[in-house]
């Protein structure tokens, strides 16, 4: 059970499941399928240019589609296996119950609206990967070797600490100005990151690359939106799961007599 298909599944039906959810099968099943569906689109559409292009790093139909059924085949069934866990484990239990009557929520700050929180709060786990990101971006399109993974290991660190960190703050700013529903917005706050990711990669390619064909630019940055989309699911869920724990704690200290 311990892979990261099953984890995902386990994870999902039961955040699911706590949140309201009740179709745990339809659950499982984008669960298992939305993701993949979509880099495989990107890449065989990208796919299409290399062959168009007559290069030599263009994959054959074929192998696509063997590795997409061998994807499928492996990944989807161990999904389910790990939903299957989560639905006997049952949702997570709250400190406290929720109000059935949702409460009328007061104008708030301008800095707390979805789009320009999920832009402040990006900036800060940008700046933390911002000097390694050059090296990165050098390696996978300069050519450039690249050999400090330690550092990068601990940037890495270093990115996930303030992307929980600042979900929660942003979090703990909605609640005070009671607004209830943070639960996406904490996943758009913790992705903000991606943003600008994928604005570094304009200023690179417009300032260190000389690309001068339409297909190297088409396939600059069909990676760097796969790059940015990666990234944006990754400190994005980073960022939900912290600001939730940190809701439950927040409300497991509120005594109700």
């Amino acid at each position: 059970m311990y892979n990261p298909y099953s984890v995902s599944g386990y994870i999902s039906n039961r955040v699911y499941t706590s949140l309201g959810g009740m179709d745990r099968r339809k659950n499982a099943f984008l669960t298992a399928t939305i993701l993949p569906t979509f880099i495989f689109a990107i890449v065989f559409l990208l796919n299409l240019f290399l062959i168009h292009g007559d290069s030599s790093g263009a994959v054959p139909f074929g192998t696509i589609v063997l590795i997409v059924l061998l994807w499928y085949g492996i990944s989807a069934p161990l999904t389910v296996v790990g939903s299957f866990y989560g639905t006997r484990h049952g949702p997570i239990s709250h400190p406290v119950s929720v109000n059935q009557i949702p409460r009328q929520i007061p104008p708030g700050p301008r800095y707390l609206r979805p789009w320009m929180a999920t832009l402040i709060g990006g900036i800060l786990p940008f700046g933390a990967a911002f000097v390694e990101l050059y090296f990165v971006m050098s390696s996978l399109f300069a050519s450039r070797a690249y050999y400090a993974f330690g550092f990068l290991s601990l940037t890495a660190g270093i990115v996930v600490l303030t992307t929980a960190t600042v979900s929660i703050l942003f979090t703990y700013f909605m609640l005070c100005a009671e607004e209830y529903r943070w639960h996406w917005r904490s996943f758009l706050i913790g992705g903000g990151s991606a943003f600008w990711l994928f604005a570094y990669g304009v200023f690179y390619w417009a300032s260190r690359l000389s690309l001068d064909s339409f297909t190297s630019a088409v396939l600059y940055f069909g990676y760097l939106f796969l790059l940015s989309v990666l990234d944006f699911l990754v400190t994005g869920t980073i960022g939900f799961l912290a600001s939730y724990w940190a809701v439950r704690r927040l409300y497991s200290a509120i005594r109700v007599d």
